[in-house]
C-alpha cells in the first residue's frame, strides 16, 4: 500500500487554516508566512476546513439580540 504524499505545503495550510479559524487576523497571519499579497489570499483560501469552526461561528452570530436565560425573552445588547 502507497502513502499519500506528504510535504511542508500540507503543514503550512494545516497551520494557516487553524490559525484563521481560531480568530488571528488575516494580516498578521500574512505577515507569519511572509505571503506578499497581504491579507487576499489568506481570505480567500484558508479557514474553510472545519464543520465544526462554520457551524461555531453562525452560533454567535446575533444581530445584536441577545436571548435572555432568565426569562426566555430577547432584548437588543448593549453597544
Amino acid at each position: 500500500m502507497k502513502l499519500p504524499t506528504f510535504g511542508f505545503h500540507h503543514l503550512r495550510v494545516y497551520f494557516i487554516s487553524y490559525v484563521v479559524m481560531n480568530g488571528i487576523d488575516f494580516m498578521t497571519i500574512a505577515k507569519w508566512v511572509e505571503h506578499r499579497d497581504g491579507d487576499v489570499l489568506i481570505g480567500k483560501f484558508y479557514g474553510d476546513i472545519a464543520d465544526e469552526h462554520r457551524k461555531r461561528m453562525a452560533s454567535r452570530l446575533t444581530f445584536g439580540i441577545v436571548p435572555l436565560a432568565e426569562s426566555g425573552g430577547v432584548t437588543v445588547a448593549a453597544q
